[in-house]
């Protein structure tokens, strides 16, 4: 039997999409968001970046029903930040 490998390495998206968040996303947990058609494992992209002294450490959760930006994948799991504003569509 052969093992699957699934690739840690994260594919930033040509053309980004905006998926609707299915079920909660927290900082140290992924959760499920429904995008082009079906549902995938999503997780917070967090941008290696340093932390400034006014910044929270941790991102607050993305509750069920917000609207996300799709902006790359890592293996089976779609990295996503949150959007705000009126979003009435799957893209």
């Amino acid at each position: 039997m052969n093992p699957t490998f699934v690739s840690n390495s994260i594919k930033m998206l040509d053309d980004p999409g905006t998926g609707r968040v299915e079920e909660a996303i927290t900082a140290h947990q992924r959760g499920w968001v429904a995008f082009e058609g079906t549902y995938w494992y999503a997780e917070q992209y967090r941008a290696e970046q340093p932390v400034m002294a006014d910044q929270p450490t941790e991102a607050a959760a993305i509750a069920p029903g917000s609207w996300v930006q799709v902006i790359a994948r890592r293996g089976n799991t779609l990295l996503v930040i949150r959007l705000t504003g009126d979003r009435t569509r799957y893209s």
